[in-house]
């Protein structure tokens, strides 16, 4: 750990409205440089324990899928506010600029965090090459933190 950014990390989260959690990895060794939650009252180890859904940090995933089926990070997505799937409605979040909607790159829908873009694409990948590309990236290993986790 960092002493220093874990102070820090400890001080900007400690008085969020809910729990919250801030964790620094150095990816060229996978050090955990920080590992803070917060708020201070919160007892509950979010940043070690917590399981939450993959949410947006799954784009990447996804985008790796697509890389491999032949995207490039110059190919055209489509952004739009919000997308239905099978039924299920999906939106960009609520603070998500309306001048980066339309046709974008995948590389400016990675940037900017369009998910209607990549979940525009999901004809295009499989639930296999989703896990494969997933796998690629270190989903679903075994970490030795080095602490609780």
């Amino acid at each position: 750990m960092d002493v220093p950014l874990q102070r820090a990390a400890e001080e900007i989260i400690a008085n969020t409205d809910s729990p919250s959690a801030l964790v620094a990895v150095r990816v060229s060794t996978g050090d955990v440089l920080v590992a803070a939650c917060g708020p201070d009252d919160n007892a509950y180890p979010t940043a070690t324990l917590g399981q939450y859904a993959p949410g947006s940090t799954f784009k990447i995933a996804t985008s790796l899928a697509l890389l491999r089926k032949g995207l490039t990070e110059d190919s055209t997505v489509h952004c739009t506010e919000n997308i239905s799937v099978d039924g299920r409605s999906f939106n960009n979040a609520g603070t998500y600029l309306s001048d980066h909607l339309g046709d974008i790159s995948l590389k400016e829908a990675i940037a900017q965090s369009c998910n209607t873009a990549l979940i525009d694409r999901h004809e295009e990948v499989s639930q296999d090459d989703l896990a494969d590309a997933g796998a690629a990236l270190g989903i679903g290993a075994e970490w030795d933190l080095g602490i609780p986790a």
